[in-house]
Order: structure tokens, then C-alpha cells, then sequence
């Protein structure tokens, strides 16, 4: 006899920032239970984040009896994967079958490999100038604060693991990719994922990330001037920036000033005269203290001013990042119902969708699953990217998520997210998920239906 999908629970766990979704797709019987994890990350990597995190896996294992049947890593930053180092003795105790992550983790993609190497050049890059900057202390508490903010992303808190080979967040991800026994499986955009066997009843339609260089690089909806990451990272400019950056050797000094070789002085040469005036004791000693150390002409100084571009670069990397997000679209075909969860999707990836139809089987026959079926049958959506503002495609996105039944979860903070100068929830898109949503469901504030521990918040999609 086959198996009915009854519902799923969901539960977005309120931990902080950072994605952490856990679903129950609930069979008539309760050992037929499968339980899939999106994610599992908070942005914080204090101490008290850790054991925090630890808890949270701690209750994982206790909700699911110690048995992940397929566990979503969407993209490649440190508040949707840092409990996977962060708890990794608890993970470790845990079954978990499958593991789900898009192409660009595919290590026999060549285009994927490029795109990695390309963001680890990038890193590479903002931690090197970061380092320089903040030796010579001259960033100013702005400049550290969206450095911060940057590093956060990846692991990284204050000043400590800069210098580390990889980022925190790529080895959390190594962390799940090595776990005891686990499957991986790469998937495409296009493509439909049907587990009949294990997870009767239930299509996974992938939508993204886009394999189209074009629409993986645009992250604002701007098209006069789009927003782009790879460009940077594999142009002649990055390359001679990273060179740049290396520890000081003078034939690459020589290489990257605009003069022939010999002309001019690196400021390190100049150090020995950093002096006060009453112990310069030549006349040119007081002339060099006084041209390049005197505090009247600190605006003057532009040894660092090259290495402003190093903020577009982060930004890129970032936003990058979040274009890579697994998305999937998960239906439960006795209702038609969709559950849609982007990850960090930001809009190139959104605006690939378009491109696919998803070919499904209905009894006997063939039919073609477009983007706009998937969406007007979304009672489900879990807000791209914490809420932001670029995240969430408007007329070819929310717009097109017509039921009246629709549930939006966000897992934002947004004292923490105020504190690194961003807007999240974006004012706009709350005002329109608030006219739209049935439920809104936000990790930081309390709902009617908030389980008793609020630990996380839950609702319960009927296959009806």
C-alpha cells in the first residue's frame, strides 16, 4: 500500500541571524516520518553563539531521534552552515543520509572549480588588505564595522582567524561534505527531484542557482548599472591587486607603480624617520618628518587610498555568494501545494527561473511545470535573504504568490542586523508581505502560534 503524506511541520529555529529549518513530512504511521534540515547557521561566532548553536543541534537530534534524512546546505556562508562546526560533535551523533547542495559545490564542474577559485581570490584579496589596513591602523570605526560585517559572513570574528589558510565557513562546510556514510548529491537548475521510495508524494523542483554567467553575476535589479562579482575577481585588476597585496618584495613593489623602476620610496623606508622635531637633528630629517608625518598633512597621505576599492570587492563577494543559493521548490502532489525556500537568492538568480520547464509526470502523461505554476502555488516561502531589499524579486516574484492561504517565515534579527548598518526586514517588503501573507512568521518577534519553549517557531502544512 502506498504511502500518504498527511502534512509537514515546519520549524524555523529562533536563534539569531541565520537560517536554521527544520521539516517533518508526516506519514500516516509515525516511523515513516522524514525529516529534512535547511541549513543550520547563525552569524555570530562568539562563545556564546557556539553553545547556543550546541543546543540547538542538541534539539535537532532529540526532534528528529537522531535521523536527518536529507540535510539542504543552499550557499556557502557562516549563518546558514556554522553549527556544522560549531556542533560538530553533536552532528556527528546524528544519521544524516543525504546531503543536497547546488553544482557550484560540484567538484567535477569545471565552471563551478573557476567560480570557487574566484571567490577564494576575492577573500584572499579583502583579508589581505584588511590585514594592512589594520596594522597601520588607519581604518576609521565605519570602515571596521562594514569589515566586520563582511567577515562575519565567513566566520570570522574581530581580528582572530584572518590569517587562517581557509575561511571558518568553508571548513563548517567540509564538516557535513565529510560526515560519516553521507550521500552527495549536486543539483541543477531545471531539474526534478523525486525520492519515491523514501519521501513518497513530495517533488523537489530546482530552480536555481543559474549555470548563465550573465544572471549569476547580477545581484540588483538595476540593469543600467548591475551589480557584478566575477568580473573582479578573474580581471587582469584583481590579479594585480592580489600580487600587490603579497608581503613586501621590491621587484613586485617596482611592477605596480606608475613610474620606471627606482623612481620614488616605499613609506617602510621612510620609518626610521618617524622622529620628533628635537630629535631630527638635520635639516632634511625635519623636511621628511614634517612632508609625510606631520598630522597637519595626515589628509594629504594617499599610500592606503588605493585600497578603497577593497569595500565594492567585499560586497561583490558577498552578494555573489548569496547568487550561488540552492533553491528548491517542494511540492506535495496529492494538493499541489508549494513549499519554496530560496536560500539567499538574490535577483539573477530569481530572474533565471523563467528559463526552465520542469517536466513531470500526471498518471499516464507528461506535462510542463513553469515558473509561474510553481509560484501562484506557493502557500510557503521562507523571505530570501534575511528580508533584504534585493532579494526578493517583486512583479515576478512575491506578486505571482497569489494563494491566500500564504505563510512567510523570516528568520532575521534586526538589532543585530541594525548594528552592521543593514535594513532587515526592508520597510517595503514588509508593508507588501503584510497585505498578502496569511501568517508572518519573524524569528525575532513573538507569534500567537509560537510553540511553548519558543525555541522555534512552527506551523503545518495540510496535503489537502
Amino acid at each position: 500500500m502506498k504511502r500518504k503524506l498527511e502534512d509537514v511541520t515546519i520549524k524555523m529555529f529562533r536563534h539569531g541571524l541565520g537560517d536554521c529549518f527544520l521539516l517533518s513530512f508526516n506519514y500516516r504511521k509515525e516511523e515513516e516520518k522524514i525529516h529534512m534540515l535547511i541549513d543550520c547557521g547563525v552569524l555570530s561566532s562568539s562563545k556564546e553563539a557556539a553553545e547556543d548553536m550546541k543546543q540547538r543541534a542538541q534539539q535537532i537530534k532529540e526532534l528528529t531521534k537522531g535521523r536527518i534524512d536529507i540535510l539542504v546546505a543552499t550557499h556557502e556562508h557562516w549563518d546558514h552552515l556554522s553549527g556544522f562546526l560549531q556542533a560538530k560533535d553533536v552532528f556527528e551523533d546524528i544519521d544524516i543520509r543525504e546531503l543536497w547542495m547546488a553544482w557550484t559545490e560540484d567538484p567535477t564542474d569545471e565552471f563551478a572549480q573557476r567560480l570557487k577559485e574566484a571567490h577564494d581570490k576575492k577573500f584572499k584579496i579583502v583579508r589581505l588588505a584588511y590585514d594592512r589596513l589594520y596594522t597601520e591602523n588607519i581604518l576609521s570605526a565605519s570602515q571596521q564595522q562594514a569589515f566586520q560585517s563582511f567577515f562575519s559572513l565567513f566566520g570570522v570574528n574581530n581580528h582572530e582567524h584572518i590569517g587562517e589558510k581557509e575561511s571558518r565557513t568553508a571548513l563548517a562546510f567540509q564538516a557535513i561534505k565529510n560526515h560519516n556514510g553521507i550521500k552527495k548529491k549536486y543539483l541543477l537548475p531545471g531539474k526534478v527531484v523525486i525520492r519515491e521510495q523514501t519521501i513518497p508524494g513530495v517533488r523537489f523542483y530546482v530552480l536555481g542557482p543559474p549555470k548563465d554567467k550573465k544572471l549569476l553575476k547580477k545581484m540588483n535589479p538595476s540593469q543600467r548599472n548591475p551589480e557584478t562579482y566575477l568580473n573582479m575577481g578573474l580581471s587582469h585588476f584583481g590579479d594585480n591587486l592580489y600580487q600587490a597585496l603579497l608581503p613586501d618584495d621590491s621587484h613586485i613593489q617596482d611592477a605596480f607603480t606608475p613610474f620606471r623602476k627606482g623612481i620614488g620610496v616605499s613609506q617602510d623606508r621612510l620609518v626610521e624617520y618617524r622622529r620628533t622635531f628635537s630629535e631630527a637633528n638635520k635639516k632634511y630629517e625635519v623636511d621628511i618628518f614634517e612632508e609625510y608625518f606631520n598630522e597637519k598633512n595626515k589628509w594629504r597621505k594617499i599610500e592606503t587610498d588605493w585600497l578603497n576599492v577593497i569595500g565594492r570587492l567585499a560586497i561583490h563577494l558577498d552578494n555573489g555568494i548569496n547568487n550561488t543559493s540552492l533553491v528548491i521548490a517542494i511540492e506535495l502532489v496529492d494538493s499541489g501545494k508549494i513549499l519554496f525556500f530560496p536560500g539567499d537568492a538574490q535577483i539573477g538568480n530569481w530572474l533565471s527561473w523563467k528559463d526552465y520547464k520542469w517536466e513531470v509526470r500526471d498518471g499516464s502523461k507528461s506535462k510542463s511545470i513553469s515558473i509561474q505554476h510553481i509560484l501562484a502555488r506557493t502557500v510557503f516561502y521562507k523571505v530570501s535573504h534575511h528580508g533584504s531589499h534585493n532579494a526578493t524579486l517583486d512583479e515576478d516574484g512575491l506578486e505571482k504568490m497569489i494563494d491566500e492561504s500564504l505563510i512567510a517565515m523570516i528568520p532575521v534579527d534586526s538589532d543585530v542586523a541594525k548594528k552592521r548598518g543593514w535594513i532587515m526586514p526592508y520597510p517595503k517588503l514588509m508593508k507588501r508581505l503584510d497585505e498578502k501573507a496569511a501568517k508572518i512568521f519573524i524569528s525575532d518577534k513573538d507569534h500567537e502560534e509560537t510553540n511553548q519553549n519558543k525555541d522555534y517557531h512552527e506551523t503545518i502544512i495540510a496535503n489537502e
